[in-house]
């Protein structure tokens, strides 16, 4: 890696070790409950004997998420060493192992997955070339038929429901800075992170052999309920979070 990647990476792991709490009780929040949740459990199915890998796994939600939906194996992995920890607490005696790693790095020792998983993950590669290889390395280690299912949120400049995304010249493919609150405007966290738009992702996964379909994100009928259909139409309109699934 470039030292440009590196010190991303090794910001990155910095941020999550020093900031786990809160981004522990930010990926609770409602708007990940009451939309992305429910999605990925639409969109994962059943998992039964499956053998899962989680890019990115923080403190094992995801994970935690594909052996709800019946995975027999799940493998998570994320550059922040506190975050693992965390997730190992949490999970001791799961069927889920969970490693320091990184996902621009050889994962081959790792083994073969009918899925690979990474939700909110890959939007800290610095430039193509390094969403080219994190993808390559998702291609590697999956089984003939297996699929890789990732959550995005391309650049756009975005202010609600909680999530306010802001750069210098708002063009893809540079640092731009986070705010995660709740629906009441309470903040849990700020942190910086990179996008690129949704045709830059298709282009990189056409490019290394994957075939790709965008995945319809949902909003659950408990948050229709509580906060009615009118307070959810932008983000139906244009959800911030993009599912894609690459074959």
């Amino acid at each position: 890696m470039s030292a440009t990647q590196d010190k991303m990476f090794a910001d990155t792991a910095s941020m999550y070790d020093a900031n786990s709490e809160e981004y522990a009780t930010a990926a609770k929040r409602e708007l990940r409950e009451l939309t992305l949740s429910p999605s990925l459990i639409e969109h994962l199915g059943d998992l039964s004997g499956k053998r899962v890998l989680d890019i990115g796994c923080g403190t094992g939600n995801s994970s935690r998420l594909t052996l709800s939906c019946g995975a027999r194996e799940v493998t998570g992995i994320d550059i922040s060493e506190k975050e693992i920890i965390t997730a190992r607490e949490i999970d001791n005696g799961k069927m889920i192992a969970y490693f320091v790693g990184n996902a621009i790095d050889d994962l081959s020792n790792l083994g073969k997955f009918d899925l690979v998983t990474a939700v909110l993950s890959v939007h800290y590669c610095t430039d193509k070339g390094m969403l080219e290889k994190l993808f390559s390395n998702v291609q590697k280690v999956l089984k003939p038929g297996g699929e890789f299912l990732a959550v995005v949120v391309p650049f756009a400049e975005y202010d609600g429901y909680g999530v306010i995304i802001s750069s210098p010249t708002g063009q893809e493919g540079e640092l731009s800075n986070v705010s995660l609150l709740d629906f009441q405007g309470h903040k849990f966290l700020d942190f910086d992170d990179i996008y690129w738009s949704e045709k830059t992702y298709q282009e990189v996964l056409e490019k290394i052999g994957f075939s790709v379909e965008w995945l319809p994100c949902i909003v659950a009928e408990e948050g229709i309920q509580k906060y009615g259909e009118s307070f959810w139409k932008k983000f139906l309109d244009d959800p911030i979070y993009k599912i894609f699934l690459a074959k």
